[in-house]
């Protein structure tokens, strides 16, 4: 079967969304169907002319110009992602139809995208969407919700948003396809599970995300709050920049490869993930995979992949209390924390890039016949 994958952009910008769809694209790959990544060269800007700027469009003709001057074509560079993918990567002006390969299937990454899928021929393709966030406070992005195009979540948590907000009978059903851990990085190989001091907690920085969002100042007190009690914490923390609400005592990695992501959560005893809002949340499953335990708030995916008091500690956001009970718990017991950490990496196992496109690819083209 032939699958065309519609993104933004392909740059040296981490994109999660570009990554999340890349890693489907590769899997179903090399599960025998052909797969064209088509990327905008005007970064959806004929879509989105209400929306953005027309600086998109002059960089993807500066661009071309650029690259023919070279005599090649125009050069698409990813260096965070660290597998890079066999698939045919295609720049195209903008999103016209005309533009658009033939396929059995067409995946959108944008919500923005819709209103393009909508007007496309059947032979581009049975419809769906990827959605990777909520983006239902805009009006128009309800509108596009109404069109025949077939939606797809990444956690049951937003499934469950997103039908608080849209009944299913004004946008369809909606499958849940889980986002994936690549095993080959990710994971508890050489890690020592024997009670080491100091314990060492890690938790992602996210630079100027709010604390609302990411709550990371919910899990400095948190670490802040067990510290008193178990002086013998050191905090590791990694993210793109070191910002000034980045306690001096905290170990930081900058911008890390994923390579050192993992070797950073092997390092770790304990994962802290203090978020408040997340429509999957894939830290604390790639720390699970590489053998951490885990303390973690119930946002995003986390209710679909981890098991309360078995495979990782809950609490509700915004409480950083809870938090540090259980971040205290683990560091009472840590039997129990190792033994809580080993089955963390065995469930990690089921949620492999193999074994969640297996279910992309069911619902993609199992339904090529209604």
């Amino acid at each position: 079967m032939k699958l065309t994958i519609l993104l933004k952009s392909i740059t040296k910008k981490f994109s999660s969304i570009t990554m999340v769809l890349l890693a489907h694209g590769e899997q179903l790959r090399k599960r025998g169907h052909t797969v064209n990544v088509v990327v905008l060269g005007d970064r959806g800007y004929t879509l989105r002319k209400d929306e953005c700027s027309g600086s998109t469009a002059f960089s993807y003709n500066a661009r071309k110009f650029y690259c023919l001057l070279r005599g090649g074509g125009i050069r698409l560079k990813a260096p965070w992602y660290d597998c890079r993918p066999q698939m045919p990567i295609i720049e195209v002006p903008d999103a016209s139809e005309c533009y658009i390969p033939d396929a059995d299937v067409i995946i959108a990454g944008y919500v923005w995208m819709l209103d393009a899928l909508v007007e496309y021929k059947n032979r581009k393709g049975k419809k769906f969407y990827l959605v990777q966030g909520f983006e239902l406070q805009k009006p128009r992005n309800r509108e596009r919700y109404r069109y025949s195009i077939r939606k797809i979540v990444v956690s049951t948590s937003l499934k469950e948003q997103i039908y608080e907000t849209m009944s299913q009978e004004e946008i369809g059903p909606i499958a849940v396809v889980t986002n994936g851990v690549d095993l080959d990085i990710f994971s508890s190989e050489g890690r020592c599970y024997q009670n080491r001091r100091p314990v060492r907690v890690g938790m992602v920085y996210y630079y100027k995300a709010p604390n609302e969002l990411k709550g990371f100042m919910d899990g400095v007190r948190a670490f802040e709050m067990a510290k008193k009690h178990f002086p013998n914490l050191e905090l590791v923390l990694f993210g793109t920049c070191r910002g000034k609400d980045v306690p001096d005592y905290a170990e930081f990695h900058t911008s890390p490869s994923r390579a050192k992501i993992a070797e950073i959560y092997r390092s770790c005893d304990i994962f802290l993930y203090p978020s408040r809002e997340d429509a999957f949340g894939l830290p604390p499953l790639e720390a699970m995979a590489c053998g951490c335990a885990v303390v973690t708030t119930e946002v995003g995916g986390v209710k679909d992949y981890a098991v309360r008091k078995e495979t990782a500690l809950i609490s509700v956001p915004g409480k950083p209390e809870e938090l540090a009970r259980n971040l205290e718990y683990l560091l009472k017991h840590p039997e129990k924390r190792q033994e809580m950490a080993k089955k963390a990496a065995t469930a990690a196992r089921n949620y492999s890039w193999e074994k969640v496109s297996e279910r992309m690819e069911r619902i993609l083209f199992s339904e090529q016949s209604n």
